[in-house]
């Protein structure tokens, strides 16, 4: 992830100091590497309810991930992107509720969960839940 803004905000975050929105125009501004899977489809997990895309600040983080999978000699397919282009075109364009897992295997990893509105929109009456 290019910037020392994105740095900054993620040691003072690990230092005991949030600034939400500073953190998201951080990850906003920021090139992330997103992991797709053999049909090209973002790769993803749940937890507790929650379906998270990875995205990883560097290629050493992503192989860190591999390797913390078991799939250390894995060449990864992925899509190197904006992170404002991840929460304001992909994410949307999935359909449910989804959440962004950053360098989840690293030592500083950082999750953006889901925006209100997606989760406001999915929990009315006939929206498309949680699922794929």
């Amino acid at each position: 992830m290019s910037g020392s803004l994105w740095a900054d905000q993620i040691a003072a975050v690990y230092g005991g100091v949030l600034d939400g929105e500073r953190l998201v125009a951080a990850f906003r501004d920021s090139i992330v590497l997103v992991p797709t899977s053999g049909d090209e489809a973002l790769l993803t997990g749940d937890a507790r309810g929650v379906r998270w895309v990875y995205a990883f600040t560097s290629a050493s983080e992503l192989a860190r991930f591999g390797r913390a999978r078991g799939q250390g000699a894995t060449e990864w397919s992925y899509l190197t992107i904006r992170g404002a282009r991840l929460l304001d075109a992909v994410l949307p364009a999935i359909g449910w509720p989804v959440g962004v897992a950053v360098d989840v295997a690293g030592g500083r990893p950082i999750m953006f969960p889901p925006a209100v509105e997606a989760v406001a929109a999915a929990a009315e009456v006939g929206g498309p839940g949680v699922g794929g």
